[in-house]
């Protein structure tokens, strides 16, 4: 910490070294400097000091009741494979049993050996920073015929390795020691018996060697690891090699100047939302999530149970903005300003305005509903007609001004709604390199890592964002640019970096990138990946969290940047995050050097703390958006007959539609209590359609059958609140 504060001090020195572009002129670095080693598809990812093999077979195996149950034939259906511990509930437990060949694995000059296993994407409750034990077991099995009580036998007490588990990515186990004496020894192969450590925790999933993906397999991995040099020869052309960690140099000497500056800035002005505890006098029942989770009772504010609050209803602008406030500069777009302590957007005619949207703006959700849009004509039409109209209600009858996941003929309404526009950002990379999850509403990437270090991506993002900003000619109703979706956070951010499999060409940098933040930070030369919580102690910062603020560091420099260099004026939006973003601090302190407003799809809480609130303001320093949040209800219809499943989605269950519109009101008044809030979008417009969905939810404000008045028992309390945001916040501030 003491090298740390003593860099402070020459600041400006380093600042001019690394030819950072000012703050107040963070659009003028163009990142063309930053790309002098041209495409990845220009390295070679050979290396002839690595090792690797996958496994030729794996199993898991089931405790008490089920300890005679083979379950090898739901292994080769699901392609993965059951973690779990249950204390007491054998039943419960289930073991992973791994095969590995020896003999193409070369351990000649190899010093290190480790085993990768891949999480999959699901079951995300409580996995994250959990860890799984090794042990080396007997290889006399098949995944034909074993089950737990024919499995080879394990000392509980003798783990040979320990590795952190994470809900999605990989995880490395050093096994070096088991693995060399078992080669000595002249073993042909070696088996290993994965075991959850902690119990109670939700069952994990690790992909089998029946998964179609190789990548993805259980592998061993042996390489040599230097003593005493972190930069290590990952790829076999030595001049390659070295511009590979001279690159990782320059990003770390790029982001550490910010850093620099931002613990200059110390802490943001912040201040305790106090509530009145009187105002709260309904208790509503509902579940968080699913409709099987329990039910519980949470006290609720609505708008007519303020103590001394008087409805007022303002005259809005075309863009929503509150026509009777003072009003500033006219742009003819969309930017923020801190007014009086309180952040504010500014429309295009220069009036205060507070964001009251809805995402998925679409006639048809999910798989493009060939039912929902079959009802849609039939209700309006045609899409045109259904746009003016849809847009219409959401604006006069719902005062909305923002729509999001917008159908293109919203966007050619006359005076409708302001939208906002969503460039492919890191997705759109790692889809076109082929390591996004499939199927999940995040943007979830192998590996747990995004790949925003290489140079390549930026050449991607530049395209993708010239292509979609340069096709608008009139961006008056441009809100802004949103990038991503609920990206990785992970808070073994640093951890999972430094395991990852350098021989994959897509990971070389952000191997190297990681290491040589490790090693810069520490001022060691070889740091152990296991001593992260001994250094962040030592240095007075989570580790983990300042490299997930280095990672966002660069992703957004490479977002901002493009999107600023297309439209100036333009808001950046950065990713939606998720939930956990609010409470990282690095997460939030890069995301407010870089954003205009930070976006966050907030879930799992009835309403947002004081002290959530308090630490985003602190930290921050710019507004916030909450861009999803809703309610399920249990009294919908489904459009094949009876309730709906409710299954989908993180929203919260509730019995009504009432209820719904009571959590509609209760979230959203601690949204407009706050000074650093300035809107949110409601998700969504219409439900999920069970023709396509089986776990669909009623989310929207509209049903399958585009019928608008169903749910107004909730609508109606929705419209009582937005049409009174302006006065709202007059109460709240005291005015």
């Amino acid at each position: 910490m003491k090298r740390i504060l003593a860099l402070l001090l020459s600041l400006l020195t380093v600042a001019s070294m690394f030819g950072c572009a000012a703050a107040g002129d963070k659009t003028a670095d163009h990142l063309t400097t930053l790309l002098p080693y041209g495409d990845m598809t220009e390295l070679s990812a050979e290396s002839a000091a690595h090792s690797k093999v996958i496994a030729d077979d794996d199993a898991y195996i089931r405790g008490g009741t089920y300890a005679n149950t083979v379950y090898n034939t739901d292994r080769k259906n699901t392609g993965i494979l059951i973690l779990k511990t249950v204390k007491d509930s054998p039943a419960y437990t289930r073991h992973v049993l791994i095969h590995f060949d020896l003999t193409n694995l070369n351990l000649t000059g190899m010093n290190r050996v480790r085993l990768f296993v891949d999480f999959e994407g699901a079951n995300f409750s409580n996995l994250d920073g959990n860890s799984i034990l090794v042990y080396g077991v007997a290889s006399n099995w098949s995944s034909a015929t074993v089950t737990y009580n024919n499995a080879p036998a394990y000392d509980a007490a003798s783990p040979i390795g320990r590795g952190i588990m994470s809900t999605v990515g990989i995880c490395s186990v050093d096994v070096t020691d088991y693995v060399m004496a078992q080669k000595a020894a002249g073993a042909k192969a070696v088996s290993f018996r994965i075991v959850a450590e902690e119990t109670g925790i939700s069952e994990s999933e690790i992909f089998s060697t029946t998964c179609q993906y190789e990548s993805k397999k259980p592998a061993l991995f042996a390489d040599y690891s230097a003593t005493t040099d972190y930069n290590r020869n990952i790829l076999a052309d030595a001049a390659e090699n070295a511009k590979v960690w001279d690159y990782a140099q320059s990003m770390y000497d790029d982001w550490y100047a910010r850093y620099q500056e931002i613990l200059l800035q110390g802490d943001y002005d912040a201040e305790r939302i106090v509530s009145n505890p009187d105002d709260y006098q309904t208790v509503t029942p509902a579940r968080k999530g699913s409709p099987t989770a329990t039910v519980n009772d949470y006290k609720t504010r609505l708008m007519t149970t303020l103590s001394g609050y008087e409805p007022d209803v303002r005259q809005e602008s075309i863009y929503g903005g509150d026509m009777t406030a003072e009003r500033q500069k006219a742009t003819g777009r969309f930017y923020t300003m801190k007014i009086d302590g309180r952040w504010w957007v500014i429309d295009p005619l220069g009036y205060p305005c507070y964001i009251r949207g809805i995402n998925h703006m679409n006639y048809s959700y999910q798989s493009g509903s060939p039912y929902q849009k079959e009802q849609m004509l039939r209700v309006y039409g045609s899409e045109e007609k259904w746009a003016i109209s849809a847009t219409r209600w959401a604006q006069e009858k719902y005062y909305m001004n923002v729509a999001a996941g917008w159908h293109k003929t919203i966007a050619e309404v006359e005076d409708g709604l302001s939208y906002i526009v969503r460039p492919l950002g890191i997705g759109g990379y790692a889809n076109k390199l082929g390591i996004v999850y499939a199927g999940t509403p995040m943007t979830l990437m192998y590996n747990n890592s995004m790949p925003v270090f290489d140079p390549a991506y930026v050449v991607f993002v530049d395209e993708q964002a010239k292509t979609e900003i340069e096709s608008r000619s009139d961006k008056s109703h441009v809100f802004g640019y949103a990038t991503d979706n609920e990206t990785l956070l992970s808070t073994t951010a640093l951890s999972q970096y430094l395991a990852l499999d350098y021989t994959v060409e897509y990971n070389v940098y952000s191997y190297a990138v990681a290491w040589t933040f490790y090693c810069n930070i520490t001022g060691e030369t070889d740091p152990l990946i296991n001593d992260i919580e001994m250094y962040s102690d030592r240095l007075g910062v989570d580790l983990q969290d300042l490299f997930l603020g280095f990672v966002y560091d660069r992703y957004h420099k490479v977002m901002s940047t493009v999107i600023k260099n297309y439209d100036p004026e333009g808001l950046y939006l950065g990713v939606r995050s998720l939930t956990a973003s609010a409470t990282s601090e690095w997460y939030l302190r890069m995301t407010g050097y870089w954003c205009d407003i930070y976006c966050v799809n907030y879930y799992n809480a009835w309403e947002i703390s004081e002290d959530v609130f308090y630490n985003i303001e602190r930290w921050l320093g710019k507004p916030m958006l909450v861009t999803e949040f809703y309610a399920k209800g249990m009294d919908a219809e489904s459009p094949l007959g009876g309730a709906y499943p409710n299954t989908d989605g993180a929203g919260w269950t509730v019995e009504t539609q009432t209820q719904r519109g009571e959590f509609y009101q209760n979230f959203c008044l601690r949204l407009l209590e706050s000074k650093t809030c300035i809107g949110w979008l409601y998700f969504q417009y219409i439900d999920n359609d069970p023709h396509v969905n089986p776990q669909a939810s009623n989310k929207g404000m509209v049903n399958c059958d585009h019928d608008t008045e169903v749910y107004e028992d909730m609508n109606k309390q929705i419209a009582l609140i937005n049409s009174n945001v302006y006065g709202l916040v007059d109460f709240f501030d005291g005015n």
